[in-house]
């Protein structure tokens, strides 16, 4: 209402800003951020000035999240030239961010980087914070990209703990909770690249601990953080049934959002001109926060004390290898990976034994347009079994020599593996891996015979893949099956229309030894095929038939001994 560029409308879009990034918005934050900037600019707001800053901040924050490092430098780069003329302004306004020691660090300016988070960590209020916690575990990714191992282990190892006790929320007003499980994935993955560093080493014994088994336990928290905080946040809503704890858990959140309405307040008084701040106002502020913060403290340690069992599964503990050990059964091995960007991390923990920890140097794109590449063979978009293009044996195989091979004596003598993965390799059939470098010989009939002596994984090991390796207890947790469930029945390759099932009977009365040619020309119907694109719904009608799963069937059904007299059904 007072116009498009005024001032207020410009704080109206800040508050925009902050608060699409809370939800992880970061391209929309970043176009909200530089209208904002736009507004201050063509209302004479110099670059000197607070706002400008604070704007600058705002943008510079949006494209750290969006890993875009050399713009957020450049912008970042900006305010400090811009204030140049007023250090104390500067020193309030933009030293000592760790948006821009993060972005320093992911250009390789590590030393400046130090010196952002050294300032960072002096004005932390309370030194054991999660906020001082989050500037240590940087300050050690920092260290460690100089070299300085021993200094960097120190500042992981204070930071560390604190960090993965997910009770405590990370009370800073100047990043969104994105932008801290962010950081937190930074850390962590820091700090899982210094372990594999120091792996061997005299430090790994000054150190006192297994750094394989240290590791692997991190990795656990940085695999899942999101979907893990959502998970715990559900089954804890479940759990507070009691009346006094179901009071204690709303007075706790009541407090939280009141932090947080007051840290809006007081950002915004900060955003004010200087000769216009009204200091006594900010300074009530600051100890408005600052006795919320103790409260929720107190609540925090109440219900750890009166109800341990619900501050368990607020905050539950890392999985360790010793716990993931238990789970297995004789002839298992568990793999796990972790990919960062520039290392894949891969741990084969063996039913008894030394846990094999190994760092592969394919980072996350490496091993992105690995998987892309081998998926081409898999996810065709072929129209006929004769146009399904070759499946690059040679380049699975060096997949299989960077994360596997390494780790081999964790998982070598296993008969069944258990594989947690991680990033891209999510979508990549492990199974499908070659142990040894092999050659597809001239291409022969039938179609596909060249890949008969294809050395695959699956071939000496079996294969499951798992979401995380807490499911891997939880699933061997379960109670048995009800002994008195009814006989198995299974209904495979169905029909979806009539179509279909006409089709199905011309195609059975052709002739059942089809030809060369008839095999390469025979058509693909994927499962995923169906296009519903533009589409308000969809009907059964437009599946494609199952043929796989009549055999799946019928396989489950011999290895049950059952009847297969009801053939007729599949």
């Amino acid at each position: 209402k007072r116009g498009r560029y005024s001032p207020h409308t410009a704080l109206v879009l800040a508050a925009l800003v902050d608060a699409i990034a809370e939800q992880g918005r970061f391209a929309e934050a970043e176009t909200l951020a530089r209208a904002v900037l736009d507004i201050y600019q063509k209302t004479g707001a110099s670059d000197d000035s607070a706002v400008a800053a604070l704007a600058r901040n705002r943008l510079a924050s949006s494209l750290v999240s969006q890993g875009r490092w050399r713009e957020a430098l450049a912008e970042y780069e900006a305010v400090r030239k811009g204030m140049a003329g007023d250090p104390e302004g500067y020193r309030r306004f933009a030293q000592g961010n760790a948006g821009f020691a993060v972005a320093l660090l992911r250009t390789g300016q590590a030393e400046r980087a130090i010196e952002q988070l050294q300032v960072a960590l002096e004005r932390s209020t309370r030194a054991w914070s999660p906020r001082a916690a989050h500037i240590r575990g940087l300050l050690g990714t920092a260290y460690a990209a100089t070299g300085d191992r021993q200094r960097a282990l120190q500042e992981f190892a204070a930071a560390v703990p604190v960090l993965l006790n997910r009770a405590e929320d990370v009370d800073d007003e100047s990043t969104t909770r994105p932008a801290r499980d962010r950081r937190l994935g930074m850390v962590l993955a820091g700090y899982i690249g210094l372990l594999a560093d120091i792996k061997g080493t005299p430090l790994e014994k000054d150190a006192g601990m297994d750094v394989g088994a240290e590791a692997f336990r991190l990795a656990d928290v940085a695999r899942g953080q999101s979907v893990q905080r959502a998970l715990d946040a559900s089954a804890a809503r479940a759990a507070a049934k009691t009346p006094a704890l179901a009071d204690l858990v709303r007075r706790e959140q009541d407090v939280k959002k009141q932090i947080g309405a007051l840290h809006a307040v007081l950002a915004n008084a900060l955003g004010q001109p200087t000769d216009q701040q009204d200091q006594k106002v900010i300074a009530s502020l600051r100890g408005q926060i600052d006795t919320l913060r103790r409260a929720r403290e107190s609540l925090a340690a109440q219900v750890s004390k009166e109800f341990p069992s619900y501050a368990e599964l607020l905050n539950p503990r890392p999985t360790t290898v010793e716990q993931a050990r238990a789970s297995l059964r004789p002839g298992e091995a568990l793999i796990t990976t972790y990919v960062t960007d520039d290392r894949t991390f891969v741990w084969a923990v063996p039913p008894s034994g030394s846990v094999a920890f190994a760092a592969s140097p394919m980072g996350a794109k490496a091993i992105a347009d690995t998987v892309a590449a081998l998926r081409k063979a898999l996810d065709p978009s072929a129209k006929t079994l004769g146009d399904v293009p070759e499946f690059d044996v040679r380049r699975a195989h060096d997949l299989y020599r960077a994360l596997l091979e390494p780790v081999k004596a964790g998982w070598e003598q296993a008969e069944s593996l258990l594989i947690v993965a991680h990033g891209p390799l999510g979508q990549l059939p492990f199974s499908l891996l070659p142990t040894k470098p092999v050659t597809l010989g001239a291409e022969q009939e039938p179609l596909f015979a060249n890949y008969r002596a294809v050395p695959w994984l699956v071939r000496t090991h079996a294969v499951t893949v798992l979401p995380s390796v807490s499911a891997l207890a939880t699933l061997r947790a379960l109670p048995p099956g009800d002994p008195g469930r009814r006989p198995f029945a299974g209904f495979g390759d169905p029909y979806f229309s009539p179509e279909q099932a006409a089709r199905a009977a011309r195609q059975e009365a052709r002739t059942q030894v089809a030809t060369a040619l008839e095999t390469r020309g025979r058509p693909i119907s994927l499962r995923n095929s169906p296009k519903t694109e533009g589409l308000d719904s969809s009907q059964l009608a437009m599946l494609p038939r199952l043929p796989d799963t009549a055999e799946e069937v019928r396989s489950i059904a011999l290895a049950m001994n059952a009847d297969l007299t009801l053939d007729v059904f599949l």
